[in-house]
């Protein structure tokens, strides 16, 4: 199965999951402004009109990986905080938490820094 940012996202041969996993590489690789709805279409191998039908938009794909994003840095913090229950917070510290919630692959940081950065 499929994941982004360490999530399952479904069936692989599904035409919204080929679109997810194409529209993160992009994101990651050309930044949200430098990725076109046909980039996306051609790297999922779809019709265009598909991206229109699931999304409607690109922003909306955005907005549904940054929930992915976001779903994913709460389970890394929920992960870390529940790792230092046990133990001195003044040992594991921020640096810690950081390193954790950093754990992902850099095109997943990537990723997650275009969406911020566009609800900034």
């Amino acid at each position: 199965m499929p994941k982004i940012m360490g999530l399952s996202i479904g069936d692989e041969n599904n035409t919204r999951t080929k679109l997810l996993i194409a529209a993160k590489e992009l994101f990651a690789e050309k930044g949200f402004d430098g990725a076109s709805i046909r980039d996306i279409a051609d790297k999922a191998g779809v019709n265009k009109s598909l991206v229109h039908y699931h999304f409607k938009n690109k922003l909306n794909i955005l907005s549904e990986l940054s929930g992915l994003y976001l779903k994913r840095a709460r389970g890394l913090t929920t992960e870390f905080f529940g790792n230092i229950a046990n133990s001195d917070f003044a040992t594991v510290g921020f640096e810690g938490f950081f390193d954790t919630l950093l754990q992902s692959r850099s095109e997943e940081r990537r990723v997650g820094k275009e969406c911020i950065s566009r609800v900034s």
